[in-house]
């Protein structure tokens, strides 16, 4: 989870627009936070992190999401 400066929670207005402005500057397409979370998730899971850390990395709602990385994983391991 991201914070101010001082610690205090990000608006979700200024986590998007500070997110937009991320991506612009790295070049890179326009993409939601939400589907970065399940990205980063399948790739820590890919590279074998504990669940309990992948949680923490991924913050509220970390669950659902690691949940959704284990099947991709499965997916993406099995041979077609």
């Amino acid at each position: 989870m991201s914070t101010k400066p001082l610690g205090g929670p990000l608006s979700p207005d200024t986590d998007h627009h500070d997110w937009k402005k991320s991506l612009d500057d790295a070049g890179v397409r326009a993409g939601r936070l939400h589907d970065a979370r399940h990205t980063a998730a399948t790739v820590l899971t890919l590279l074998g992190l504990p669940d309990r850390v992948i949680d923490q990395i991924n913050g509220p709602g970390g669950r659902h999401v690691l949940a959704d990385a284990r099947g991709t994983t499965c997916t993406c391991l099995t041979p077609c």
